[in-house]
């Protein structure tokens, strides 16, 4: 057991919060389930002067009883960079049903209905930065350079919201017009689907 687990748990009880790494400590004793164990929840790994290697959990992840339910567990993943230690995923879960987190739209590299824009778009926001940049004061760049990125972003996604419309108006359009011309010829006929369907 890890030092001071008692006077932890005791803790944990009393303010009715909840230890990812605790509750998922192995219940079977085995080597195999601690392995498993420090390798999902541990977040330091070390050598020591005898060269046997160790592992230790340096922080733990606390919730309040209001989310305690929406916890599932707790994972560990490497760092992005070189490390000494890991990561701590904790996993939430609606009991509600599922979370849907609205995916990010890609807007660089664009798409090729938009690319030429875009590019144009770009260069002409940095050229209205670099002029902006040399009349303004060592105080206020940091502000400039932040509403620039904020202000590109905002430029770039109404940019490919437009021409997306414009395409797809005029894909609709197409598609009207090929079943009118469908319609007026006397071998054959629309469904309710726009199929064309043989006499």
């Amino acid at each position: 057991m890890e030092l001071g687990a008692k006077e932890l748990e005791g803790f944990a009880a009393k303010h009715g919060l909840w230890d990812a790494g605790f509750y998922n400590f192995p219940r079977t004793d085995g080597i195999t389930a601690k392995r498993e164990y420090a390798q999902r929840c541990h977040t330091h790994f070390h050598t020591t002067a005898s060269g046997k290697k160790g592992s230790s959990r340096l922080d733990r992840f606390y919730v309040s009883t209001t989310i305690k339910e929406l916890v599932r567990g707790s994972e560990a993943e490497d760092a992005l960079c070189k490390s000494d230690h890991r990561a701590v995923l904790l996993e939430l879960h609606s009991p509600k049903g599922i979370i849907r987190v609205k995916k990010r739209p890609k807007l660089y590299p664009a798409p090729a209905y938009v690319q030429t824009a875009m590019n144009s778009l770009i260069a002409k926001s940095i050229e209205t930065l670099g002029d902006k940049l040399k009349q303004d004061t060592e105080g206020s760049v940091a502000t400039s350079w932040d509403d620039f990125k904020v202000n590109l972003k905002a430029d770039m996604n109404k940019l490919k919201t437009a021409a997306k419309k414009r395409t797809t108006a005029g894909f609709s359009q197409r598609i009207q017009r090929i079943k009118a011309q469908l319609a007026k010829t006397g071998t054959g006929q629309l469904d309710q689907n726009g199929a064309r369907s043989e006499l």
